[in-house]
């Protein structure tokens, strides 16, 4: 069995009963008297191991509803304390419940306030558990643990209704509570002869006292004059029968009878048993309020503070260690990851290792069916460089070749015979003078690892005819507009290899290439050659 035992104390005016549950059992270990309070001790003591919760069911009793200004968070909390300190001046076994807010003028909140006056009798059982060190979850009266019951026996009584009246026979007498959504509104314990030989006499006289209470609430104005009043009634063993009489009802109380084993099978209370030397009640429902508040935390607890201490360190001591053992299993789990992960990364290792040794191996393989090279590894590296440093820097004819026929579209009197494209370290190059150069050494550079300057170039040849060749004068001047219109070409350098009209001074105006020649040449046809230059690389 995992965690503490769980024992249920339950405080009468005649004395202290001690239950220990285990699962769907209940065993009556102890009960003592007022006159015993040093047995008392003695066994409290010896349990100190256990989680009690505490059963208050006593006469002395206070029930009030008040009215406050509608409140939030700490404001709210500090107004209760104080409106409870002044009601409850000798008592701290209190407690409170929001019942809802009024309907009209500023809408105060309505709060219900539950208080157990005797705190002399209680202090007599309470002290020694506090004393003890004894962990104690809560105080309840059978009031505030009767929404747990409810929801206990709901599955053989159904639902219960917003607003009913529970009666059970316990060991002080007749219980009857009232309770409106979950809250209890009143609570009455009525001195009772136990269920003895006479089962119609007992129920005559319980059921009275339930007709008493229905006449009390309908002039505390807690239910409505002309309401039924829902009653579930836990009718003791065998006095079903009994109970469910005619005519020992009013006619506003509207009845739901369940027999005390019902309703303990419902909760889930298969048995219960007393320790030697300790009698059982039987018939009464001490035991049924006791399993409720075993598997069950009331929303409503009257203890104090001091009372609930020895739990609350302990809760805090449990959190502690269940929060460090959470913390120790994460680092396991993560160490074991990590483990894991490493552990497939020493594989993944050699395996890589294993296969770059047989890529090593197959390289060596290939390289000696190699060809003998005149060159060393270091020279075709070299080489491979500067190939690839060459092919950078070359170009295509196409990018400079597409601008210069955008231009010459705009003149279609020159009339292109040849084309020529080449590159060239010398802007001023033609074919053959570049020819001519081959074999020469080339120049140096300003430095060593800088590259030489390219250059792309174009030279066309041509011919003007029609107007632009009409006259020489009209021939020069279509020469000279059509370089300049190849100047605009970005980046471009243009000069006139040959002019259509022969201007030096050793030339004639006849349009011919030999000026000493007098041969006539016709006028409607001059010879034109153009060079176009520029820069290769990103800055042209």
């Amino acid at each position: 069995m995992f965690g503490p035992q769980t024992r249920i104390l339950n405080i009468t005016a005649a004395g202290c009963d001690c239950y220990v549950a285990a699962g769907s059992r209940l065993v009556l270990e102890g009960r003592f008297g007022v006159e015993e309070a040093a047995e008392y001790g003695t066994f409290i003591a010896s349990r100190r191991g256990s989680v009690f919760a505490v059963l208050a069911d006593l006469l002395e009793e206070d029930f009030r509803q008040e009215t406050l200004p509608f409140l939030r968070g700490r404001a709210r909390s500090q107004i209760l304390d104080r409106r409870m300190a002044q009601t409850y001046r000798d008592t701290p076994f209190h407690s409170t419940a929001s019942i809802g807010r009024e309907a009209s003028g500023r809408r105060d909140e309505r709060v219900q306030m539950i208080a157990l006056t005797n705190a002399q009798l209680l202090n007599l059982w309470l002290s020694p558990l506090a004393a003890a060190g004894v962990r104690v979850s809560s105080l309840h009266s059978p009031p505030t643990a009767t929404p747990a019951l409810l929801r206990a026996i709901a599955r053989r009584t159904g639902a219960a209704p917003p607003r009913v009246l529970v009666v059970t026979v316990n060991r002080s007498g007749l219980r009857q509570t009232l309770i409106e959504a979950d809250v209890p509104r009143f609570s009455r314990l009525a001195a009772v002869a136990g269920p003895g030989d006479e089962p119609n006499e007992f129920a005559a006289n319980c059921l009275t006292e339930v007709n008493k209470t229905q006449q009390y609430l309908v002039g505390l104005r807690l239910i409505p004059r002309d309401a039924r009043l829902a009653t579930l009634i836990v009718a003791p063993p065998g006095h079903l029968a009994a109970w469910s009489r005619p005519g020992l009802l009013v006619d506003a109380v509207d009845p739901t009878l369940i027999e005390l084993g019902t309703a303990c099978a419902a909760a889930g209370l298969r048995k219960v048993s007393a320790a030697a030397g300790v009698a059982n009640e039987d018939g009464c429902a001490d035991a049924l309020w006791a399993h409720v508040l075993a598997h069950s935390t009331p929303r409503m607890s009257l203890a104090p503070g001091w009372l609930r201490e020895a739990h609350r360190l302990w809760q805090t001591r449990v959190g502690l260690w269940l929060g460090g053992a959470a913390v120790m299993l994460g680092g396991v789990a993560f160490g074991l990851e990590r483990v894991v992960q490493a552990d497939a990364l020493a594989g993944e290792a050699v395996e890589l290792s294993s296969q770059s040794r047989q890529n090593v191996r197959n390289y060596e393989r290939i390289k000696a069916g190699f060809p003998p090279l005149p060159a060393t590894a270091e020279q075709l590296k070299a080489s491979v460089t500067a190939f690839e440093k060459h092919a950078g820097r070359s170009v295509t004819p196409g990018g400079l070749l597409a601008e210069i026929g955008q231009v010459l579209e705009r003149a279609p009197e020159l009339s292109i015979d040849r084309l020529e494209w080449l590159q060239s370290s010398v802007p001023e190059d033609t074919i053959q003078t570049a020819g001519a150069r081959q074999g020469m050494p080339a120049a140096a550079g300003s430095a060593a690892d800088a590259p030489p300057e390219r250059f792309e170039i174009a030279v066309l040849h041509g011919s003007l005819a029609g107007e632009a060749a009409s006259s020489p004068r009209s021939a020069l001047d279509t020469a000279e507009r059509i370089a300049d219109a190849l100047r605009g070409i970005r980046g471009s350098r243009v000069a006139v290899l040959r002019a259509p009209v022969d201007v030096s001074p050793q030339g004639r105006l006849d349009g011919t290439d030999n000026p000493g020649t007098a041969e006539a040449v016709p006028t409607d046809r001059m010879a034109l050659s153009l060079r176009i230059s520029r820069r290769i690389g990103p800055e042209r």
